[in-house]
């Protein structure tokens, strides 16, 4: 498409051809623009869950109840994942799922994962201790004992309990 005005210029130089009209190559770039256009703007509407995009992509964009839940946009908190063969011997890990924090100095990106088609990954901002019986380590406040530092894990990694 845009070798289109090149090879049609060519051709008016060899075969001393007559100018196309300009609403001709309003058509053409039509081919081009129009699909684009249209094509941003039913991926602006699925991922703004617009009603109209519905019929084009389904009720639910996201093939995956992984893609749903995490692309939730308040979604906070601690996740707790059993490993089928621990490195370290104990069988658990827990990290938290957030944000970066504005003051830190710390240049680690927030938590995040892997959407469809990708395979499933989870990388969390911050890890806590936790037992080999699965009971999160807390401080004398109750709150979960932070580790300082971040996780990569992938979802084949993980057993179901």
């Amino acid at each position: 498409m845009l070798s289109t005005p090149l090879l049609y210029q060519s051709y008016r130089i060899l075969q001393n051809g007559e100018p196309l009209p300009w609403w001709v190559w309003a058509i053409a770039a039509g081919y081009l623009v129009v699909p684009l256009a249209l094509g941003a703007l039913t991926g602006m509407a699925a991922h703004k869950r617009w009603w109209w995009a519905r019929p084009i992509t389904g009720p639910e964009p996201e093939p995956r109840g992984w893609d749903l839940l995490f692309k939730t946009p308040a979604l906070g908190g601690y996740v707790k994942l059993r490993l089928k063969e621990p490195g370290t011997g104990n069988p658990w890990i827990m990290g938290l799922w957030a944000k970066p924090d504005p003051g830190a100095t710390s240049l680690l990106p927030g938590s995040y994962t892997a959407g469809y088609p990708y395979e499933q990954d989870l990388y969390l901002i911050d890890t806590c201790q936790i037992t080999p019986n699965g009971t999160p380590v807390v401080d004398a406040s109750g709150n979960a004992v932070r580790r300082g530092s971040a996780l990569l894990v992938r979802w084949s990694e993980v057993t179901l309990c």
